[in-house]
């Protein structure tokens, strides 16, 4: 099991019955992780510029490997917007599920997007809606409160997965 103690920078690995293993130190703020079977880390990087990757692949030293995966572009907030939550099917293959949109992405382990789903819900298409106006107001300043929170995680499944959505009315 692997824990990302984002406040300390670092990841640390634990066995099954909880024992330290071994932990690496990261240079880079990411807002969730995932591994895959075959012992990759993917990442959802803090991004400087729009033009970033989407997610990052580090090895289990830290290392960064590659980089994958076009963000969804905004006039602005589109670091927040692009955050998303991760998990790994059976067969390796990464889940991106965008915490802000109905949109959930696949990859194969090495980048290659797979499948693009959209969620269809009509509150979450609703609240999306809301999203999108927000996202495309022109300036910061007229926006009114902050986005809705569509995805809080995501979870493979044999033959799909399922989306977890809490609400604050």
């Amino acid at each position: 099991m692997g824990v990302y103690d984002q406040g300390n920078g670092r990841v640390q690995f634990f066995d099954q019955e909880s024992n330290y293993v071994t932990s690496f130190k990261i240079y880079k703020i990411y807002f969730d992780m995932t591994a895959n079977k075959d012992g990759l880390i993917f990442a959802v990087p803090n991004r400087t510029s729009l033009q970033d990757p989407l997610i990052d692949v580090i090895n289990d030293k830290g290392e960064l490997l590659y980089s994958f995966g076009e963000t969804l572009k905004f006039k602005h907030d589109w670091n927040q917007l692009n955050q998303a939550n991760l998990c790994t099917n059976s067969d390796g293959d990464l889940l991106v599920a965008f915490r802000y949109w109905q949109i959930v992405r696949k990859y194969s382990p090495q980048g290659k997007l797979l499948a693009e789903y959209n969620i269809e819900h009509p509150y979450m298409k609703s609240l999306e809606k809301e999203n999108i106006k927000k996202a495309n107001m022109s300036s910061e300043k007229d926006k009114k409160g902050g986005y809705w929170l569509l995805n809080l995680a995501i979870q493979a499944k044999e033959n799909g997965f399922f989306c977890y959505i809490k609400v604050f009315l």
